[in-house]
C-alpha cells in the first residue's frame, strides 16, 4: 500500500511539473499582453511535433531536438504577437478570435504533416531510478521535474 502511495505521489509530482509550466505560460501571456491565447496548447503541440520530427526522424540528440523545439515555438509565438495580437491590441475580442483561428491553422498543419495517428517519442534514456521494487522514476521524468523547478524558481 505504501508503494502504491509513493508511486502515485511521484507520478503526481511529474504531472504537476509540466502542467505548472503550461499554466505559468498562460498566466504570463494574459498578464503581460492582456490577451487570452487559445492557441497556447497548439504552440505546445508544435514544439512537441518539432521534437518528434527532429529526434525520431532526423535522429538528432534529444536535448538538441528539445532546444530546437523551444526556439521554433519562441519564433512562432513572436510571429503571433507581431502579426495577430499587436494589431488587435485595442480589440480584446479580435485577439481572441485571431488566436482561435491560428489554433485551427496549427491543428490543420499538424494533421497534414503528421496525420492523426498518435506519435511516440522514445525516451532519451532508459535509465530508471528504483526506490523499491514497485516505486520507480524514469530519468526522463526527473528531467521534467528538475526543469520545472529551475524554470519556475
Amino acid at each position: 500500500m505504501l508503494d502504491l502511495l509513493a508511486q502515485t505521489g511521484l507520478n503526481a509530482v511529474y504531472a504537476a511539473s509540466y502542467i505548472s509550466l503550461i499554466a505559468v505560460g498562460l498566466v504570463l501571456i494574459f498578464g503581460v499582453m492582456g490577451v487570452i491565447n487559445f492557441a497556447h496548447g497548439e504552440l505546445y503541440m508544435a514544439g512537441a511535433y518539432t521534437v518528434v520530427f527532429l529526434y525520431t526522424d532526423w535522429q538528432l540528440p534529444f536535448f538538441v531536438a528539445v532546444a530546437a523545439g523551444l526556439i521554433f515555438v519562441g519564433f512562432l509565438g513572436l510571429a503571433m504577437e507581431r502579426t495577430l495580437f499587436r494589431p488587435l491590441r485595442d480589440n480584446p475580442l479580435g485577439g481572441l478570435v485571431a488566436s482561435i483561428g491560428f489554433l485551427m491553422i496549427l491543428q490543420a498543419l499538424a494533421v497534414m504533416g503528421f496525420g492523426v495517428r498518435m506519435e511516440n517519442i522514445p525516451p532519451a534514456t532508459q535509465y530508471v531510478i528504483e526506490f523499491s521494487d514497485r516505486v520507480r522514476l524514469p530519468l526522463a521524468r526527473l528531467y521534467v521535474i528538475v526543469a520545472a523547478v529551475v524554470l519556475l524558481g
